[in-house]
């Protein structure tokens, strides 16, 4: 993620580490939004594709989030687990790579 990367690495909380995602995606990326909800001990991230029009806006949402995974994973240890990942489409017919991904 190149300098946003090194932002998240130098904050003091995962909490700060993905709010400083949320805030500059849009250097790198101006046709998605990602956003971060906290409810209790459980957080949401999203990543939406505004563009309906664009093609492959379903895959680059679902990059974005295998990005998102892998960051916190960095930032937390490789342990780490989200609790589920919700897709903005149908499940592909060949879940393997999500499996391996996410």
């Amino acid at each position: 993620l190149g300098i946003i990367g090194r932002l998240l690495r130098h904050s003091d909380t995962l909490g700060e580490a993905l709010n400083a995602l949320v805030a500059h995606t849009s250097v790198r990326n101006r046709a998605a939004t990602p956003s971060l909800s906290l409810a209790g001990d459980s957080a949401l991230f999203t990543f939406v594709v505004y563009q309906c029009r664009v093609d492959g806006a379903a895959q680059i949402s679902d990059a974005a989030l295998a990005v998102a995974v892998n960051v916190i994973r960095e930032l937390c240890g490789s342990q780490w687990n989200q609790v589920e990942v919700l897709l903005s489409h149908a499940p592909p017919a060949d879940q393997e790579p999500y499996r391996r991904r996410l």
